[in-house]
C-alpha cells in the first residue's frame, strides 16, 4: 500500500513495482513522484544498478522463484543487498502457521534453512537473518514482533533477511 515506499523515498532515489493494481494506485497516492510499474521483479531497473531491493512478503508467491532470483541479483549493483520477509513453516509455530495460511498463492512454503540455502544457491551471501512473529490485527494491519531474536531466530512465524550480491556473477 505504499507505506514502506513512502518513507524510504523521503531519504533514497526510488521505485516500485507489484503486480497489484489496488496496491499501486494506492501506492501512487502515497508517492506520486516516485515511478511506479505495474509488474514483477523483471520490472526492477536495469541501469543504473541498484544498491537495494526490498521485499516484503513477496518471493512465496513467485511460481518461477529461480528465475526471480537470478533476476534480481543480476538488477543489483556489487556489493548491492535484497532486504526481504517470507512466511516460514518449520520451527514450533510451522504446523499452526500452515493451518491458518489459506492463501493459494503462497507456492514456497518453506523452513528458514530452506529459504537460506535457496539465496546462497543463487549466488547471494546471507549477511543478517532473524525472525518475526506475526499476528493479524482486526484483518487489517499486522503487529510484527521481532523481539527477542533469541527465540524468534527459531521460532518466529515469518523470517527477515539481508542477503548480499557479492559481486560476481
Amino acid at each position: 500500500m505504499g507505506h514502506f515506499l513512502e518513507r524510504a523515498a523521503a531519504e533514497f532515489t526510488c521505485s516500485g513495482c507489484d503486480v497489484n493494481p489496488y496496491g499501486l494506485a494506492k501506492t501512487r497516492e502515497k508517492v506520486p513522484d516516485v515511478p511506479l510499474t505495474a509488474g514483477s521483479v523483471e520490472c526492477i531497473p536495469t541501469d543504473p544498478e541498484v544498491r537495494a531491493i526490498a521485499s516484503w512478503d513477496v518471493l512465496e508467491h513467485l511460481p518461477d522463484l529461480d528465475q526471480a532470483l537470478d533476476t534480481i541479483r543480476s538488477r543489483l549493483a556489487p556489493g548491492g543487498v535484497l532486504i526481504a520477509v517470507v512466511p516460514v513453516y518449520d520451527g514450533p509455530l510451522g504446523a499452526i502457521v500452515r493451518r491458518l495460511d489459506h492463501d493459494p498463492t503462497h507456492v514456497s512454503k518453506w523452513s528458514r534453512a530452506a529459504w537460506l540455502e535457496k539465496l546462497e544457491m543463487h549466488g547471494f551471501e546471507v549477511v543478517e537473518h532473524g525472525g518475526i512473529l506475526r499476528k493479524l490485527l482486526f484483518s487489517r494491519w499486522y503487529l510484527h514482533l521481532t523481539w527477542p531474536q533469541a527465540v524468534l531466530r527459531r521460532a518466529g512465524s515469518a523470517l527477515w533477511f539481508v542477503a548480499r550480491n557479492p559481486g560476481t556473477r
